[in-house]
């Protein structure tokens, strides 16, 4: 970014100040603390980006604003125009210089916008490039070994590159994640189509294979129902006349059982006339009594001997008779339960027979069903195969851009590059500010003591023998080690402007030279020289030395407000 004018108007010390640069050569500013020195290099950040180097606030009062006309390097010289308010207005215009009607835009936003692509380069872009100060003349030297890998790599603009390992490092654990569920969800599928190849075998073998279950051995048939039921009647006939028969036995039991108890009544009635006197009355018993006793015994006895003969012989004659009848019974009985046998075996048979014709039935309706299901799963399989061999590619992709973007990937090759020419630039620097008594090394690898390689950005200077070699940074003095910070800043700026496309543009010195001796300045005045032949370079300086003050084509001397 060329700047051609700056004007400000209530900014930190400056009531009114409008201040135009020259296209090279050096610009000397100085003045005592609280001139407002530094607010020079504030003014470019504040107009373009809303932003100071050191976050300051510098507006003195409501009506304060900051205007920055400046060039693209890179462009056919069309100016610029950036104008900032303290209330918060962005004014951009641009065009020729001798052009009075600029294009403006009328919101802060896309003002913003306009300018953004205007500029093309970030607040901390411009700042890496375009503004040395005394902070950054040591920070770069002074930090640790991350501390200085993180600030070439901001200045390489490898943060950028970080955010997309890690979202490219997240891609990849995606599509990890997302392979192994896919393949999981295949060896279901899998394991169903084979299920489903068995169950259309087993269905098809049914099929080719179909007949009817053979009827049981020996099976004999159920008689006719008239059959069945002339032996049921035939059997209760029987069992009727058994019945009977009992009966009749039962009751020739009881007649002789009565014939013996009255045998046996007449018996002890007999016995208890023995005596002479009737045991009941005392009277004397006739001989004609005794006589009719004894003749009614006799005849007792007789009937009782009848009836047991009489109930022997029909016993005999009705126990063959009932043998007979239940034989008969038997006979009749176990051809009813045959009957039944035969007629249940026959049953469960039919019942067999007709559930392997239902199921045979089906069996087509189920190799349907089936071939319908193993085509679903064989669908399904492929588009999940096709998924996950776009999964996979994704997956390698995605790894090769992680294996890219890591920091032994581009990012290394980035940083390596940009400290080669960083520590080239800041040799020849060396070169002219040391008269070659230093030299600078600096490595993205160091190697730790158990071997290993460790990503930092290493710092060494190494001093020519015959003037003392071997000292480290550490071991130098102040104003040598100065000197290196210089020539050290000078090329981090330089290879910042190559990187972001920014060459000529105009550069910022704020203070570094100070802290030199006489000679350290003199050869930083042959520096100036050298990089204010293409552009303009402004240097700040609080004391500067006669040999700046001759080094410098515009001097511009401020004072404080009470001072004025």
């Amino acid at each position: 970014m060329i700047v051609r004018r700056i004007t400000l108007r209530g900014v930190t010390t400056h009531e009114a100040l409008d201040l135009q640069l020259p296209p090279r050569g050096v610009v000397l500013v100085t003045g005592t603390n609280g001139s407002g020195k530094s607010t020079l290099v504030e003014a470019t950040p504040l107009a373009v980006w809303g932003k100071t180097l050191r976050g300051a606030q510098v507006w003195s009062s409501s009506d304060s604003s900051c205007a920055v006309e400046f060039a693209d390097p890179s462009s056919d010289g069309a100016t610029y125009e950036a104008v900032r308010r303290n209330k918060g207005a962005v004014k951009l215009s641009h065009g020729p210089t001798n052009t009075r009607d600029r294009p403006t835009r009328d919101t802060t936003t896309k003002a913003q916008e306009a300018l953004d692509q205007v500029v093309r380069l970030s607040f901390d872009q411009w700042r890496r490039a375009c503004v040395l100060s005394s902070s950054d003349a040591s920070s770069f030297t002074q930090a640790s070994d991350a501390e200085r890998k993180r600030l070439v790599e901001e200045m390489v603009g490898t943060e950028r590159l970080e955010v997309a390992y890690r979202a490219a490092r997240e891609k990849h654990k995606s599509f990890q994640v997302q392979h192994l569920q896919l393949t999981s969800e295949l060896a279901v599928v899998d394991e169903r189509i084979s299920g489903l190849h068995q169950q259309i075998q087993g269905l098809t073998e049914v099929l080719q294979h179909e007949r009817a279950p053979a009827p049981p051995e020996n099976i004999k048939q159920p008689l006719p129902p008239q059959e069945v039921e002339r032996l049921s009647k035939l059997h209760r006939q029987v069992l009727d006349e058994v019945a009977q028969v009992e009966k009749s036995l039962r009751q020739q039991d009881q007649e002789q059982v009565q014939a013996r108890a009255a045998y046996f009544s007449a018996m002890k009635h007999a016995e208890r006339l023995r005596d002479d006197l009737c045991p009941t009355c005392g009277q004397p018993i006739s001989e004609h009594l005794r006589h009719e006793l004894a003749r009614d015994v006799q005849a007792a006895e007789k009937t009782a001997q009848e009836a047991d003969a009489h109930a022997e012989a029909r016993r005999k004659e009705n126990a063959q008779e009932v043998e007979d009848l239940h034989q008969e019974a038997k006979a009749l009985q176990d051809k009813l339960e045959q009957d039944r046998s035969a007629r249940a075996a026959h049953q469960a048979y039919e019942r067999e027979l007709a559930k392997a014709q239902a199921q045979n039935t089906k069996i087509p309706e189920q190799l349907s069903v089936a071939h319908k299901a193993l085509e679903l799963a064989e669908s399904k399989r492929e588009a999940l195969e096709a998924t996950r061999e776009e999964c996979a590619h994704n997956e390698v992709n995605y790894r090769a851009v992680v294996q890219t973007l890591s920091t032994r990937g581009v990012r290394a090759l980035l940083l390596q590059g940009a400290l080669d020419q960083v520590e080239k630039v800041s040799n020849y620097w060396l070169t002219r500010i040391c008269e070659g008594r230093y030299r600078l090394k600096l490595s993205s690898t160091e190697t730790k003591k158990d071997g290993e390689a460790r990503d930092v950005v290493s710092l060494k200077v190494e001093a020519d023998t015959e003037v003392g070699g071997g000292r480290g940074y550490e071991s130098l003095s102040g104003g040598e080690r100065r000197r290196v910070d210089i020539a050290l800043t000078l090329a981090l700026s330089q290879v910042a402007e190559a990187m972001t496309g920014a060459e000529g543009s105009t550069l910022f010195c704020d203070e570094i030279f100070d802290a030199l001796d006489d000679q350290g300045i003199r050869d930083c005045c042959d520096v100036l020289r050298e990089i204010s032949k293409d552009r303009c370079v402004v240097v700040i300086s609080h004391s500067p030395s006669p040999d700046l003050r001759d080094c410098a084509s515009t001097v511009l001397s401020l004072r404080p407000p009470e001072a004025a």
